[in-house]
């Protein structure tokens, strides 16, 4: 069932144009969950620095890879 909370987007790459950014979706401890947009080179970064409480729900491509790749 869903509560109906809209998700928290953050955006960890403002100097990377939209298209460009990948999307990691965290639900964290409290149950709530977070969307960040963030350059395609910092992902493995961004979650080996997760808290081991939050948890990766899902990677989304960024735009321009998914378009060049019918």
């Amino acid at each position: 069932m869903r509560s109906g909370v809209p998700i928290k987007v953050s955006d960890l790459s403002p100097e990377v144009a939209d298209e460009d950014k990948g999307t990691l979706i965290i639900r964290h401890a409290d149950g709530s969950k977070g969307a960040f947009l963030i350059a395609p080179d910092l992902v493995d970064q961004f979650i080996s620095q997760l808290p081991k409480e939050d948890k990766l729900v899902q990677i989304i491509s960024p735009a321009s890879i998914e378009s060049a790749h019918p």
